[in-house]
């Protein structure tokens, strides 16, 4: 068994849970039994999808330049010229125990 990363992504949805590791060459899906149904039944993209050339950091900066600027207070953790922003910054979620990694 590979060990396990702390940092990365966890995706929360209403059958399952997904989560990915800091460089996303990682991905499980939660719970097991339903990871086993979608690898068995062929429904994954495989393993070799096209990469944004310059990585995930790039994708991200080209994202931010093709939007509007906004301004960031580090200290407060908040978006201050855009305070719809904000709700991007905090969980939009109801955690389901049964939904995360034991």
């Amino acid at each position: 068994m590979r060990a396990q990363n702390s940092s990365g992504t966890f995706i929360i949805g209403s059958k399952g849970s997904i989560w990915t590791d800091t460089y996303s060459s990682s991905i499980r899906v939660y719970p097991d039994k339903f990871f086993q149904e979608l690898k068995s039944s062929k429904v994954l993209p495989p393993k070799t999808l096209a990469r944004v050339k310059g990585g995930p950091f790039k994708d991200f900066t080209d994202a931010i330049k093709a939007g509007k600027k906004i301004k960031y207070n580090a200290k407060k953790m908040r978006v201050t010229n855009d305070r719809d922003a904000n709700k991007y910054l905090e969980s939009q979620y109801d955690y389901k125990e049964e939904f995360l990694p034991a």
